[in-house]
């Protein structure tokens, strides 16, 4: 499953999860019902991504929403046909640029992906086969197409 396209959709649950966990009282019921299926659709896709990305448990306990968010950017440069260097990554996700190259580094070392010059690329077989389409029905159900 590519990356591409994931981002802004994980951008847009983040800022819901801020909105559901800082709602006031007067938010009508719908609009709470709602938010909190993003809310649910986000741990979904986050927990779906974890898997596919880092399916081992080892690596799985050094990943965190900062680095899943390194690794969905090199994926978009690449498939946008641009890859990014530690810079665009830190303007793009917002992430400090120290952070990024130490996450980075440690991509590299759980060979997730490779540095050619200044930009990145994903590793060959750096990223695993959805298993049972969990990614897929995740970002399905997020975009109410289930």
């Amino acid at each position: 499953m590519e990356l591409n396209g994931l981002l802004p959709y994980f951008r847009l649950m983040a800022n819901e999860v801020h909105r559901f966990l800082n709602a006031q009282s007067h938010v009508d019921d719908n609009a709470a019902l709602e938010r909190l299926r993003i809310v649910k659709s986000y741990v979904k896709l986050t927990h779906a991504l974890l898997e596919v990305a880092f399916p081992s448990a080892p690596q799985r306990a050094h990943a965190d929403l900062d680095m899943l968010m390194v690794l969905m950017a090199v994926g978009i440069g690449e498939g946008d046909g641009r890859p990014m260097s530690p810079t665009k990554i830190s303007h793009f996700t917002g992430i400090p640029r120290p952070t990024v190259h130490r996450k980075l580094k440690w991509l590299i070392k759980a060979r997730k992906i490779t540095r050619v010059g200044r930009v990145y690329h994903y590793a060959r077989d750096g990223m695993n086969a959805d298993p049972g389409n969990r990614l897929r029905r995740a970002v399905a159900e997020l975009c109410g197409t289930s």
